[in-house]
Parts: C-alpha cells; structure tokens; sequence
C-alpha cells in the first residue's frame, strides 16, 4: 500500500519555498504571469461530453429531467481547474434520501451538449457526495460547465446548478521552475532545521503483569531527513524525500520490563513522486498531478493520475510561498526550500 508523504501531508497551512539570495531583499512583488490564452478557450460542448467518462453514470441522450425544485443540495469549494489523464472529483452535500444525479456538459455561453449522464450509486459519506470525472488526454485546454442536479427516492429533482472549471494545460508559471531543496519548518515561530525530529507521539504500554502501565512520551519520532522537488518547463515535476524515524519503542521487552526500551538505531524511509504539473494563472494555484511513486522497495502507478498537492501560490524574486487546501486548527506552518 502507498504511503503518504510526511512532507505533504502535513496538515499546514503555508510552505515557503525561498530562493538563494538575500532574505532581506523584499523584490518587486509578485512575477507576473501571462494567462495562457488556449486555457481560454469556450470549449464545444459536445466534444468535452464525449471526452469525459464519469463513475457509475450511464450517458443518455437529450436533456435531464425536468426539475421539480423541491430538494436542495449545496457546492462547497468547486473546482476551479480540471486535467486531463487525472481523477477530477465533484463533491457536493446531499440530503438523506439522495439517490443519484444528473450532469450535463455545457459551453461557458450558455450551449448544452446534446447528451446527459445519470450518476447512481455515489460514493456518499456524512451527507457529502463525491463523483469522480475523467477527461479523456485528448480533450484540449478551455474552461467548460457542469450542471448538476441531484434527485432522491421520491422522484425529487432539484435545481440545476452551474460548476464551470478550466481544463489546464500542463506547466505554465515559468518562475516556478528549477530544483528547490527543503531546508526547515516553522510551526508557529518555532523553527525546525532539516534533520531535526517532529511529529513525536506518545506510547501506551501495559506491562505483563497486566496491573501497572506507563506511557512512553516524545516517542516515535519522525525527521525530514532531506527532501527536493523539481519543476520542469515541460510540465512534469519530480519530488524525493528520505523520513529518519527517531525515538522508536521496543513495545514486546518495555512490557516486560515495565520500563521504556527503545530500538537501537534509527529506521530510514525513501520516497518518491513523480508526475505532472498544472498552474492556474487566475486563481495562482499549483497543482502537482502524481503518476508514478515509489515507498522503499514499493513502486505503483496511477492510471489515471491523482492530485498528489495543490495550493496557491505567491511567487516573487526570491520566493515561493505555497498555500494548502489542508486545515489545521490554531497552527500556522511554513515548510521553506531553497535552490
């Protein structure tokens, strides 16, 4: 099974990437960055229609049902961009008795495609619906609408509403290539130099004698030992990180002796991602569309590809500043790396 990179997912708020250079040296602010006309593209309707494949959906021909407007469902966060080759996903709220839904393709202009397709059996969970699109690596770049209603087992159908993204094409801001090197954190003010152990836990142990127990604090501790991500003008990207596991308890022979024992040595982990990348030059959002990834002796790929990170960006002379779509309750964190 894959496991996910410690670096990425880290639930920060902000990764600073800075370039070498002088810290004090505040630029000119942002680069700016010339919007890719073919992105702005009114694609044909009908094309992107027969480019798509959605889960669990079966294409009909005309136009959905009639809507009745009495069931409500609500769009939290839609998409801004969509790729090609990769898992795009609709996630929406949905009332108890939602039972599928209703999507047609249609122009920034108003021009519906002359098909529909009629999703069942969506993946569902606390009322959140979540259905994945994928656009055929044919399909060029340009900005295309969904219009979406969903219905329930009373025959209920609500009222359409209209997600409308931008297909991107791969690569794009030019100030974000070269090879950036991950030189510390900083978790609220504190500093974290590369090599140093976070993320520690704690372990319960109940010793043998099943009366007494103990907990192991500052245990289990993970290090980002070195990690690099490396943007290409051609629009694909490589990212490696090596995680040191400190700290590391000996559960069977601390609950013997009911007393902490840890593990001589530390552990070493090795991974890697590789795949493409896609900025939206409206919206400054980096997305990173993984492919291939290796764990230590493990190796996949992903067909279609999966967002591995994406966030917003602000870039300017010396720096890379990167903001997730993560949550983290009362923490700020900034991850920097330098060429």
């Amino acid at each position: 099974m894959k496991k996910i990179n410690l670096l990425f997912s880290i639930l920060f708020l902000a990764l600073c990437i800075s370039s070498c250079g002088n810290d004090d040296d505040t630029g000119n602010g942002p680069e700016t960055v010339e919007v890719d006309p073919t992105e702005e593209t009114i694609l044909d309707p009908s094309s992107v229609s027969q480019n798509i494949t959605i889960s669990n959906a079966e294409r009909k021909n005309g136009n959905p049902p009639t809507p009745t407007g009495n069931i409500a469902f609500t769009y939290a966060n839609p998409p801004a961009s969509a790729f090609v080759d990769s898992e795009n996903s609709l996630t929406f709220s949905v009332p108890d008795n939602f039972t599928g839904a209703y999507i047609q393709i249609r122009s920034t202009n108003g021009n519906a495609a002359p098909e529909y397709f009629d999703v069942t059996n969506v993946d569902t969970y606390d009322n959140i619906a979540e259905i994945g699109v994928q656009i055929n690596e044919n399909q060029t770049a340009g900005q295309f609408c969904y219009v979406i209603c969903i219905y329930d087992d009373n025959g209920n159908i609500s009222d359409p509403q209209e997600v409308c993204v931008q297909i991107e094409n791969w690569g794009g801001n030019p100030n974000a290539v070269g090879t950036w090197n991950y030189t510390k954190m900083i978790r609220n003010g504190e500093t974290i130099p590369v090599g140093t152990p976070d993320h520690c836990g704690e372990v319960r142990i109940l010793c043998e004698n099943a009366t007494d127990s103990f907990t192991v604090e500052d245990a289990e501790c993970e290090a980002i030992s070195s990690s690099t991500l490396t943007i290409n003008a051609d629009g694909t990207y490589f990212f490696s990180d090596t995680i040191v596991y400190t700290n590391r308890v000996n559960i069977a022979e601390s609950e013997a002796t009911c007393s902490p024992v840890f593990i001589d040595g530390d552990e070493e982990s090795t991974s890697t991602s590789k795949g493409k990348w896609a900025y939206n030059e409206e919206d400054n959002i980096l997305t990173l569309i993984e492919f291939e990834y290796t764990e230590d002796q493990y190796s996949g790929t992903l067909d279609p590809g999966e967002v591995y990170t994406t966030g917003i960006t602000t870039i300017t002379s010396n720096s890379f500043i990167y903001l997730t779509d993560y949550e983290q309750d009362g923490e700020t964190i900034e991850i920097h790396f330098e060429k």
